[in-house]
């Protein structure tokens, strides 16, 4: 249930974020129509309404997100630097992280669970405020305003997208090595113990024929 409910607030981030770069968008297509007009006593009368369905827009949105950013990031330098660990270690990364899952404790799988919702939000952060990068950029063409906050949010937003991509780089490569970490102290320990049930068989079949 808990687990849920991270996955919950990791799609519907994402998809607020990607909201907010859409209004931004919108804002930007309209400026300058006098025409468009927005009536707030509609606003308020269906506010509860509307809360829900943005809620539940974002939501959706969230996933879809997450889902482009996965396709567009991981192909460049998660799959390789996987492939990487795999000719180093000689043993193929899924079969790794199904012994993992299958043996490894509930502080290491936490761990590991921490690790991989930071991954997918520093994602979809880094595709969200690059995509909202370029839409501040887009604000710097108009002549009736002041040039300085548009610039300020491009930088902001352009400097936010490199530093989630930055920890969305640093922190999978960390978690790839860190199933490998655990793999390997699992199946040593699993094979100590399996040496040691074995030799306590023995001893206790010699014992039993009356060996000396």
């Amino acid at each position: 249930m808990q687990y849920s409910f991270i996955a919950i607030i990791e799609a519907w981030l994402s998809g607020v974020l990607f909201m907010i770069t859409t209004a931004l968008l919108l804002f930007r297509i309209y400026w300058g129509i006098s025409d468009v007009k927005i009536s707030w006593d509609i606003i308020i009368n269906f506010s509860p309404i509307i809360t829900i369905l943005l809620c539940s827009l974002a939501y959706s949105i969230g996933w879809i997100v997450n889902h482009i950013a996965e396709s567009i990031f991981d192909p460049l330098l998660q799959h390789r630097f996987r492939a990487e660990l795999e000719k180093e270690n000689k043993v193929n990364f899924f079969k790794v992280r199904a012994y993992v899952f299958q043996y490894g404790s509930d502080q290491t799988l936490n761990d590991i669970k921490y690790d991989r919702q930071v991954i997918r939000i520093a994602r979809a952060n880094c595709f969200n405020f690059f995509i909202m990068a370029l839409v501040m950029l887009s604000y710097l063409v108009i002549n009736q305003s002041s040039r300085i906050i548009p610039l300020f949010f491009f930088f902001f937003c352009f400097f936010a997208s490199c530093g989630a991509f930055f920890q969305w780089k640093s922190r999978y490569e960390a978690t790839y090595r860190k199933f490998y970490q655990v793999y390997f102290a699992l199946s040593e320990s699993l094979s100590h113990q399996s040496n040691n049930c074995l030799l306590y068989t023995s001893d206790a079949a010699d014992e039993g024929l009356g060996v000396d």
